[in-house]
């Protein structure tokens, strides 16, 4: 059973809902998900043309309150996936990132208390987990976030979890729009051109690479439930057998270069036991095929 159909069946039918960065990588995929089934409107920065009458954009971002509260007026759930979610920014504007990842945090609770929303969906990140020893990484591991971006999740987190929500993490999320900035589109980029590729990463260092649609069906859950959840694959895959998959996707010998930083994550992976057990969710993008979605685009 598919999981609105599986929802609708629970007694959540027909709602308006308000997805926040509802034009980025994950919201993009999300919005195609709730659309055919409910009332949405989309705060995002960038503009949207559309003749669905059931769709909303509202041009504006979360860091002013009383746009945020206008999105959300009539509103039954927002889906708050607005975020500055480059790291390196963090690190060079970390009042740039507070400002959009806690204020415009704190600017969506105040607008579900002024608007009486009560159901609140929030995506986070892995970035909150930091060097983790062990992998795969569980939600209940110690959090050692060292930027300012991971940090300042943790901390929009913790307001979303007071408020009762639902919260997931996802690990290196990616797909084959333009939108995704991931190392498996940066690569597939440089492969093609014959350029080389230089990683600030020891050889052996691992990621969980997860697609922007698997995450936009984790987030219906939050629908009818609360809670915090890892999405992820929970396969590591090396920075080697990543790109041997594109050069090999692409017919195309890589030039690469490591140039190891030990300040980084070492090795990332999530732990999906969790919404497994409780959601029977499974991935679906297979990494191998979201790499020739992104070859062939």
């Amino acid at each position: 059973m598919a999981v609105l159909e599986q929802l609708n069946a629970d007694g959540r039918g027909h709602m308006r809902i308000l997805v926040t960065g509802g034009t980025g990588l994950i919201g993009s995929h999300l919005v195609k998900l709730l659309k055919p089934k409910h009332d949405l409107v989309i705060l995002s920065r960038h503009t949207v043309k559309t003749n669905n009458a059931r769709m909303q954009f509202i041009k504006g971002d979360v860091t002013n309150y009383s746009t945020v509260e206008k999105s959300a007026s009539g509103c039954d759930v927002v889906f708050h996936l607005a975020a500055q979610t480059d790291i390196a920014l963090s690190f060079k504007k970390p009042k740039l990132d507070y400002k959009i990842n806690v204020e415009g945090t704190k600017n969506v609770l105040k607008a579900c208390k002024s608007c009486g929303i009560d159901r609140l969906v929030f995506t986070s990140t892995a970035a909150v987990y930091g060097y983790q020893r062990f992998v795969p990484i569980k939600e209940t591991a110690i959090k050692k976030s060292t930027s300012p971006y991971g940090k300042n999740k943790l901390i929009a987190e913790k307001l979303c979890d007071k408020f009762g929500s639902f919260i997931v993490r996802p690990f290196n999320v990616y797909d084959e729009s333009d939108r995704s900035y991931s190392n498996i589109n940066k690569f597939c980029s440089l492969i093609k051109s014959d350029k080389k590729i230089t990683i600030d990463l020891n050889r052996h260092d691992t990621r969980d690479y997860i697609h922007a649609s698997d995450v936009g069906h984790a987030l219906l859950f939050g629908l009818k439930d609360i809670g915090t959840y890892n999405v992820g694959t929970g396969v590591e895959t090396s920075f080697p057998d990543l790109i041997a998959l594109i050069s090999g996707k692409l017919n195309k010998q890589a030039k690469v270069v490591y140039q190891g930083d030990d300040k980084k994550i070492r090795r990332s992976c999530a732990d999906i036991s969790k919404i497994m057990h409780d959601f029977r969710w499974m991935p679906i993008v297979r990494l191998e095929d979201g790499v020739e979605r992104i070859v062939k685009n």
